[in-house]
């Protein structure tokens, strides 16, 4: 299924309503999603979560906070103390060049301040649509669409889309998840969507004997499985 997707509004109010209410109930708790975390403490984190586990990079991250607690000092860190702070996530001198060449621009482009713009956002080294789209929903508090690898899984098995190869391209999946958002509720519905995925509609072995959208979901259909 290419292109846009055409999808009954009460199908889509249900995915909503259930991803929201499922959501509440299981929210994980991590410490970029406490009241009053910082753009710069976001971005950290969802540079530091890409192909990595949340619960994994807790303890790098805390540490990496302690010891740059704000742009200006991570633009000035030592490129091998860096290195070294995130060895234990892998992918360390990748990780450790994003994170400085991004907090170097901020600060000599943005006055070391996140620029509340999609474009600008995008614009920043290593960054691009997802981790703009974040930064403006879990920091600026905008409804805005994310759409990942684990949410494009997601609506490929759910809403029968094609899979892509350039996520970042697929303008139809991010018009579509955009069309998904509750008012006022952006923040609240991607970080269920996102936990949604962790938990139940999992890369391997997806729970779908749990998930309380099964009933429509196309993917889950196919399978046989008790309810």
């Amino acid at each position: 299924m290419k292109g846009t997707i055409s999808v009954d509004i009460v199908y889509r109010e249900f995915f909503t309503s259930e991803i929201l209410r499922w959501g509440k109930a299981n929210f994980r708790s991590f410490p970029w999603r406490e009241p009053g975390t910082s753009g710069y403490q976001i971005l950290v984190s969802e540079v530091l979560l890409r192909k990595t586990r949340a619960e994994s990079i807790v303890p790098v991250y805390e540490r990496l906070l302690a010891l740059y607690p704000g742009f200006s000092e991570l633009a000035g860190a030592n490129q091998s103390t860096l290195e070294n702070l995130l060895k234990p996530l892998g992918l360390f001198r990748i990780r450790s060049r994003a994170l400085k060449s991004i907090a170097e621009e901020v600060v000599t482009r943005h006055g070391g301040q996140l620029p509340q713009d999609e474009i600008a956002l995008a614009a920043l080294p290593h960054c691009g649509r997802y981790i703009a789209n974040a930064i403006l929903c879990f920091h600026f508090g905008e409804d805005r669409a994310i759409v990942d690898s684990n949410v494009h899984r997601l609506l490929c098995r759910h809403f029968g889309f094609d899979p892509v190869v350039e996520i970042h391209k697929a303008d139809h999946m991010w018009e579509f998840m955009k069309s998904l958002l509750p008012p006022g509720k952006g923040r609240e519905f991607n970080y269920a969507v996102l936990d949604f995925c962790s938990l139940i509609c999992t890369a391997r072995n997806p729970k779908c004997h749990m998930s309380p959208i099964n009933t429509l979901c196309q993917f889950c259909q196919q399978r046989t499985f008790n309810v």
